[in-house]
């Protein structure tokens, strides 16, 4: 989701696990323990301490089923980093002495301790990438987060499920595939208060009636699914719901290859995902409850970059002679600064916010410039790309441990892929400049991915040219719009609220403004 997924995979410090390339929907390997009955199976919760930052972990021993009778399997999850199911390779639990060993080479990370006498605790430490920390875990069950903004069922609106077909003739893909996704359409009890409706100060407006104005929404980086679903937190799902009530009809898309949406977002970069959003446009307009001169777009992160870079196409088209026309925009905390800076300064942040100091980052730093200056190269190959920065590491002197070399090798190529290297060879000023239509840009003051004490100045800079573009920054709030301490990624899943009230009274506001109902 911010720069988000694609950024934080690569760049946030090896020991937070959130975003390994693990499937939740992958089983964990069975090993036979030298038990028949063993004391040790059940949930188990702990906390980790990395630096200031503290991440709840929790291992499922299990006794596997349709196996030889004693065997055993486990899993991790990392909760507040939104990720489940991460499997060990094997259980090696020895009853004489009560020991515990869990590796899992897909985090390069492995557990070892033991069981307490009374079978309710593991005490040991969790080693990966060369670091030893102690870890305590508890025989429980993890409370389900509160989710106060959650919408539930039944709703007080028509919800439908759509399909989109693209092609390779409208551009971005080789392939044809299929966009899969949720279209909502207000009904009269819409605009009625419902318990989990956010508060707006907005004036009471009369029932929306058909034909009504309308949203696409565009996800942040990484695959997303149609709620831009995060830490068990659905932000568009909450967003959208607060906008139906309002009189807007919402589209909501998987991401190529996520959820019910087919291909594929491997090789997919962000100009490609800019026809996505001009197909589901193009489609939306021929629905008969949808105005087709009321259509906005509505994105988050690079889904905030990806909304002027189609307003950019379609001016281009415009002066072709062709017409599209984009009613409104919502962009959330998109970026303004050109995308190499965006990466290096977010990288510092949040290697702050972790509890590095300027001098541990310095190095790192000094690294990762250099690295995104050739990546933005576009005569470096891809090959060449990955020995110049294995080269550079090798150069520097930094030590790697063996087990850190594996997840290195994946930033490598994490660097060099298509996505990585068109992301940092863009600058959002460009696009901007054809944005015409009313725009409200939103930032978060405490957001350390897109930081809006550099974005929201550049992006007014960029919008000077259009008298209906609003540019504010959203006090106390992080790069989800979650009212927040610090801004760190890993308060995420640790604040009850998905979007805070005030940023979803001023996107209902903003949008009667411009697209009043009919």
């Amino acid at each position: 989701m911010a720069i988000q997924k694609q950024l934080l995979r690569v760049f946030v410090p090896l020991m937070v696990l959130a975003m390994a390339p693990w499937c939740a929907a992958q089983d964990p390997s069975p090993v036979a323990a030298p038990a028949t009955t063993s004391p040790i199976p059940g949930t188990y919760i702990g906390s980790l301490s990395v630096g200031p930052t503290s991440l709840t972990i929790v291992y499922h021993i299990t006794l596997a089923e349709d196996s030889t009778p004693g065997t055993l399997s486990a899993s991790m999850d990392s909760p507040d980093q939104g990720a489940y199911g991460i499997p060990f390779d094997s259980v090696e639990f020895n009853a004489a002495d009560r020991s515990l060993t869990l590796p899992c080479k897909l985090v390069n990370g492995e557990f070892h301790g033991l069981l307490s006498e009374d079978n309710n605790q593991l005490s040991g430490t969790w080693t990966q990438m060369g670091n030893t920390l102690p870890l305590t875990l508890t025989r429980g069950e993890l409370e389900k987060p509160k989710r106060p903004q959650m919408p539930t069922v039944p709703y007080p609106y028509t919800e439908r499920e759509v399909t989109i077909e693209r092609t390779p003739a409208q551009g971005g893909t080789q392939a044809a595939f299929t966009l899969a996704g949720t279209l909502t359409l207000p009904t009269g009890a819409s605009a009625t208060a419902a318990p989990q409706a956010p508060a707006t100060s907005a004036a009471p407006q009369a029932l929306p009636t058909a034909p009504f104005p309308a949203i696409i929404f565009i996800t942040g980086s990484g695959p997303q699914d149609r709620d831009e679903s995060l830490m068990g937190h659905k932000p568009f799902l909450v967003i959208a719901d607060a906008l139906i009530r309002a009189g807007f009809a919402t589209l909501r898309l998987d991401d190529r290859g996520v959820g019910s949406s087919t291909g594929s977002m491997a090789t997919a970069t962000s100009h490609d995902l800019v026809y996505d959003t001009a197909a589901a446009l193009e489609w939306l307009k021929a629905q008969p409850e949808i105005d087709p001169t009321r259509i906005g777009l509505l994105g988050h992160s690079e889904g905030g970059m990806i909304a002027p870079m189609l307003a950019a196409q379609f001016a281009q088209a415009t002066r072709s002679g062709q017409r599209d026309d984009i009613a409104f925009m919502v962009l959330l905390a998109g970026p303004g600064t050109p995308c190499d800076q965006l990466l290096v300064e977010q990288t510092k942040l949040i290697g702050l916010a972790a509890g590095a100091t300027d001098a541990d980052l310095a190095p790192h730093l000094d690294l990762l410039t250099q690295s995104v200056a050739w990546a933005k190269d576009p005569a470096i190959s891809d090959a060449d790309l990955i020995g110049r920065m294995r080269a550079a590491v090798i150069a520097s002197g930094q030590p790697i441990p063996p087990e850190a070399e594996p997840a290195l090798e994946q930033q490598f190529k994490s660097m060099s892929s298509p996505w990585m290297r068109a992301f940092l060879a863009y600058d959002p000023a460009p696009a901007l400049l054809a944005v015409t239509c009313p725009t409200l840009a939103l930032f978060g003051e405490r957001d350390l991915q897109v930081p809006a004490a550099s974005n929201a100045p550049a992006m007014r800079a960029a919008l000077a040219h259009n008298p209906h573009a609003i540019i504010e920054t959203v006090p106390g709030a992080n790069h989800l719009f979650q009212p927040c301490e610090t801004g760190g990624i890993d308060e995420y899943a640790k604040i009850e609220l998905t979007i805070d009230p005030v940023v979803l009274d001023r996107i209902v506001r903003f949008l009667r403004e411009c697209a009043p109902q009919s």
